[in-house]
């Protein structure tokens, strides 16, 4: 007769998987995304500006796959992205529009929280944006819409 030998978890590891379930669970848009490149200055400033709106969440990368893979309230496609889950993984989670626009000036205001920063910053990182996007092959389009701002559109 074979032993099934199971390992010790330790508790902060089930505690963290309970939470990062009940947060998928819990939202209506979920988002993830690589923050390797992110500096803790900029970090510390997203989360600031989108403390009321969303939650950001970062967590191991096996903690996170596995939460993706268990029910996480019947939501549909959550299982697929743990391919792509690799380095600095945030979760994004939040009940905000995903089709709001934002202008540049809005993006600089918002999510870089920088004053000194001109909107065309904000054009260079778009182009930039769109090649990491192609380039990793994430079924999205970051789009432009003339004189009201830019969207994030999922190709699914």
């Amino acid at each position: 007769m074979s032993e099934h030998v199971h390992a010790h978890v330790a508790k902060w590891k089930k505690d963290e998987l309970a939470e990062i379930v009940k947060l998928l669970k819990d939202s209506t848009v979920i988002g993830l995304a690589n923050v390797d490149a992110i500096p803790s200055a900029q970090m510390h400033a997203m989360r600031k500006a989108l403390r009321d709106d969303a939650t950001i969440k970062i967590s191991k990368n096996t903690l996170l796959s596995l939460a993706l893979k268990e029910d996480s309230g019947g939501k549909k496609g959550l299982e697929g992205p743990t391919a792509n889950i690799g380095g600095s993984t945030a979760i994004i989670a939040t009940e905000m529009n995903p089709h709001r626009l934002y202008t540049p000036a809005q993006i600089v205001g918002q999510a870089w929280a920088d004053p000194t920063l001109f909107p065309e910053v904000v054009r260079n990182s778009v182009v930039r944006l769109r090649k990491i996007l192609a380039r990793l092959e994430i079924p999205c389009a970051l789009v432009n819409h003339p004189r009201r701002g830019y969207s994030l559109q999922f190709l699914l």
